[in-house]
């Protein structure tokens, strides 16, 4: 089977997502506008409880499934027989959880007041039995998948705009999310029986239980402290709170998932290393990954903080001006999550230290819920956002020092000391640009275009690996599309 490139798969993944990124951030200022915080807000509302349901349907699978192909790519037989075991188990899982909750849905009073929205909802879980996402990523077909999300978004945001007109329209567009995510899920079955096929002699499930079950539980714990915010801002705030923490929380996650894109294709070869015992090529992917992040993530979280201002209402409309501070605030957490999601995520996993991760993310759930006991009360949406933010540094620190003991890390505390100089000309360049007048769309553009350059040159000046690295990768990809 071909393989590509790192530095190719990076850059499909980078648009895969910037095509989740950019379809969905147009949907979201588009229906902020027709809903208004409070439509937004339900829906909000209505995911995050069919969240929790999904995640655990998926047990740990969409980590381990990746993990797993990537280690028998090349054998054919062998991922036949990976895929079969995982596909059953989580199908099995998606319907026992998909009664669960309609069993919940029909007999709770909770779901009373948005039943439609609820019923509409909950399909995601079901779905979720022919979710296999995690196989094409294990495979490294990212070109594949970045096709497939093209259509489908494009398909998602033409019904969006028909169908969704007024503050009435919750359900419409409650359907639409489901039909973008079954549509994903059935153009991956239709396409899998040219790669590989379901069979149902000598399977053996036992063996995956254990660390599905670990990461299912570390998902969960994940969950917790990542949507515990939004189920308690519901339950103690009005529909519109949930509407401003929700649309700040979407503008970072947008930043958040082009930097985890980056290094989201390391996962399948450093699987591929480790199981080959290719040990020093894995020390140094685990590196170069970390310290890719870090020079990306730094200048990412000023500017987000530097421009939520001007770019919530741009995005969202001025109705939602209450979330700017919260959007900055949640930025700071830029740094940490993109560390912990590739340390967590990836290196952990193919470690085997699943319970590592677990106990990580047990520290965040904890800790996330205890400061939102309080926070909410005190300052509403802001309070979930000081909450989320100090859980997601202490899951980080936890993880990089059990990566520290492992010696893995040999990044020089020199180059993250020239990261963070290099944020001062560039955090200078973008007050002059917000104090121009000029309009606010216009400041964003020429503040991300003109702070990046400045944040770039200066790193490169300073002779930091990560630039230059990137300006080899861009030299390879452009001397590809040549000779192709």
């Amino acid at each position: 089977m071909k393989t590509n490139s790192l530095a190719l798969n990076s850059i499909f993944n980078v648009m895969y997502r910037g095509i989740n990124i950019l379809f969905p951030l147009i949907t979201s200022m588009y229906v902020s506008r027709m809903l208004l915080p409070e439509g937004v807000g339900a829906v909000a509302a209505a995911q995050n409880i069919v969240k929790y349901f999904t995640y655990i349907a998926a047990l740990g699978i969409p980590t381990y499934g990746i993990k797993k192909i990537a280690e028998v790519k090349n054998d054919a037989k062998s991922t036949d027989k990976i895929f079969s075991e995982l596909f059953i188990i989580n199908g099995i899982s998606s319907l026992l959880c998909t009664v669960v909750y309609y069993g919940a849905f029909l007999t709770q009073p909770y779901f009373a007041e948005e039943r439609v929205l609820y019923a509409i909802t909950g399909l995601s879980i079901l779905l979720n039995t022919i979710n296999v996402d995690w196989y094409y990523q294990g495979r490294e077909q990212f070109h594949y998948i970045l096709i497939r999300s093209f259509v489908v978004k494009v398909i998602a945001l033409i019904l969006t705009f028909v169908l969704v007109r007024d503050a009435n329209d919750i359900n419409q567009y409650a359907a639409i999310v489901v039909f973008s995510l079954g549509a994903n899920y059935f153009f991956n079955i239709y396409h899998i029986r040219k790669t590989t096929k379901l069979v149902f002699k000598d399977l053996h499930f036992v063996k995956h239980l254990k660390p599905i079950f670990i990461l299912l539980a570390s998902s969960v714990a994940i969950e917790l402290y990542t949507m515990v915010d939004t189920t308690m801002l519901n339950l103690s705030q009005g529909k519109d709170i949930v509407g401003y923490y929700s649309n700040a929380m979407r503008g970072v996650s947008i930043i958040r998932s082009v930097l985890v894109a980056i290094c989201a294709v390391f996962l399948p070869r450093m699987s591929y290393y480790f199981t080959n015992q290719r040990y020093d090529d894995f020390k140094k992917l685990v590196n170069r990954g970390l310290l890719i992040l870090v020079y990306l993530s730094i200048p990412t979280a000023v500017g987000s903080i530097m421009l939520a201002e001007p770019l919530i209402p741009l995005l969202f409309g001025e109705s939602f001006s209450p979330a700017i501070v919260t959007m900055q605030i949640l930025s700071i957490s830029i740094i940490s999550v993109a560390i912990s999601n590739f340390l967590g995520t990836q290196v952990f996993v193919t470690l085997g230290k699943e319970k590592q991760l677990l106990i990580s993310t047990v520290i965040g759930a904890i800790a996330n819920i205890i400061l939102n006991s309080f926070l909410i009360r005190l300052y509403q949406q802001n309070g979930a956002a000081v909450a989320s933010v100090i859980t997601e540094i202490l899951v980080t620190v936890y993880q990089v020092v059990v990566i520290y003991k492992s010696d893995l890390l040999s990044i020089k505390w020199t180059d993250i000391l020239k990261m963070i100089a290099a944020n001062i000309p560039m955090a200078l360049m973008i007050v002059l640009i917000k104090n121009m007048p000029i309009p606010s769309l216009l400041q964003v553009a020429l503040s991300v275009a003109i702070g990046a350059t400045i944040y770039f040159a200066m790193t490169y000046v300073l002779k930091l690996e990560a630039s230059r690295e990137m300006v080899d990768y861009l030299k390879k990809f452009l001397g590809r599309k040549r000779k192709s």
